[in-house]
């Protein structure tokens, strides 16, 4: 039987990036890591590890693998109450984020660069796995503050830009398999061309169905 606590202050990722497989289809540019974890182990007769505390990502930057910007945020911060690998439960009380940017870009050939499917390497096997059960996640609540998504459509003439600015989202119950409906309420402003719009929404979602007023 073990406890650990690991405690990391201002671990700057730059200097490790390198390390990262050029193949992938998303690069990460910055990341500073902060964490105060709790470990426990214990042997009864079955193995069993149990992950607790806290986990804040800073200033962290990634990009596609042509360099351009996808996704930044000025914070991410995780609380896990009870996380069991072993097992494959994970029961997170919190997640935050504030400052998130996202840029969305398709282009005149009608592709997302969303669509990570083309960074693969070609002629690469599927890695085999052995069958194990799926993960059990529970998320008590997740908050999102002051995002901006931004949207760059030159599949049409004229071209089309949309951002969503201020944005604002919390979900609440979050369950994954979804066996009960999650809840969702947020708000934006809409910044296409002059005038500017503001836009608010609630509802809730299953795996199936999803409901909301906008």
């Amino acid at each position: 039987k073990t406890d650990a606590t690991l405690r990391i202050a201002g671990f700057d990722l730059a200097p490790y990036l390198g390390y990262l497989p050029a193949s992938l289809p998303v690069r990460l540019q910055a990341a500073v890591l902060d964490a105060d974890l709790r470990l426990a182990f214990e042997q009864s007769p079955a193995p069993v590890v149990k992950l607790s505390g806290n986990l804040t990502a800073r200033g962290a930057r990634l990009a596609t693998a042509d360099a351009a910007p996808l996704l930044g945020f000025d914070t991410l911060s995780v609380q896990l109450d009870d996380v069991r690998p072993l097992e494959r439960v994970a029961r997170i009380q919190s997640v935050e984020m504030t400052g998130p940017r996202v840029d969305i870009r398709r282009s005149a050939q009608g592709r997302l660069n969303l669509d990570m499917g083309a960074g693969a390497a070609a002629g690469t096997q599927p890695i085999a796995t052995t069958t194990q059960p799926a993960w059990n996640v529970s998320v008590q609540r997740l908050a999102v503050r002051d995002g901006v998504a931004a949207f760059d459509d030159q599949s049409t003439s004229p071209r089309a830009t949309v951002t969503l600015a201020g944005v604002m989202l919390d979900v609440s119950a979050i369950q994954w398999p979804l066996v009960q409906p999650l809840q969702f309420s947020g708000s934006a402003n809409v910044a296409s061309r002059p005038p500017q719009a503001s836009l608010t929404f609630a509802g809730s979602a299953t795996a199936g169905a999803a409901s909301a007023t906008v």
